[in-house]
């Protein structure tokens, strides 16, 4: 019996570990906030600071892309074929209207954490940040290579 559960576990392990799955966006922020704190060479107990206050702020930036911004991508998107002048501008209105909301969230990340740590280590963990989306985009361009290679 334990065998066979052994092995159904295995095959299902297998069959799971197949499959290409996206990273979640919490997966993906546990790791950027890992990667920053080891970079920015924080003890413990800042780790624990920023890791808490990084992922508060980058939540509500997430949140705003994925309930604002993407609504209103579809929207534009729905109404291409119907657009007329005035739409078009109130559309362009809109996305700058979202750039500068995310601007201010982004803001106010860097108020926040500047309130917990030095401005060195903001500056760090800006030029960092930067690192992770190039590595990161890197990795997935590099996966697709792999991927397609394979077939």
């Amino acid at each position: 019996m334990i065998k066979n559960i052994s092995l159904l576990m295995l095959i299902v392990g297998q069959l799971a570990w197949a499959q290409p799955k996206l990273m979640s966006f919490d997966k993906m922020l546990s790791l950027k906030s890992d990667y920053l704190i080891e970079k920015m060479d924080l003890t413990d107990t800042e780790g624990a600071i920023f890791k808490k206050m990084y992922t508060e702020q980058e939540l509500k930036i997430h949140k705003f892309r994925m309930e604002t911004v993407r609504a209103h991508k579809k929207q534009i998107q729905s109404n291409l074929e119907s657009l007329t002048a005035s739409k078009a501008q109130d559309y362009i209105e809109e996305i700058e209207a979202n750039n500068r909301t995310l601007l201010k969230l982004q803001e106010e990340k860097t108020v926040a954490l500047q309130q917990q740590f030095s401005s060195i280590q903001i500056l760090l963990m800006i030029q960092y940040e930067e690192r992770f989306r190039k590595e990161l985009i890197r990795r997935i361009r590099d996966k697709k290579r792999e991927n397609k290679y394979k077939d």
